[in-house]
């Protein structure tokens, strides 16, 4: 299991400098995906593969969404892969 602890509040240039960014193209299972909406990076998902991503929403709970989807595409900021993930 690995265990993360990222802030609500972290700008995604500064979040954890350990961490290496991943081209959307290249995202991997386990891989860390975040979102925005304005200049706020606001959502945080984990990667499944397959173009798909486990994330939470309020009012709705856990939830499995696809990458592609325009609301996330154009939402997506950058993903990057947890040290010890690989």
């Amino acid at each position: 299991m690995l265990r993360l602890s990222v802030r609500h509040s972290e700008p995604h240039s500064t979040a954890r400098p350990e961490w290496a960014p991943v081209p959307a193209e290249d995202i991997a299972p386990g891989d860390v995906v975040l979102f925005r909406v304005g200049r706020v990076v606001n959502h945080v998902g984990v990667a499944l593969g397959d173009q798909r991503f486990c994330h939470c929403l309020r009012g709705h709970g856990v939830l499995i969404s696809r990458l592609d989807d325009t609301t996330y595409a154009r939402r997506f900021v950058i993903a990057f892969t947890p040290p010890g993930a690989d």
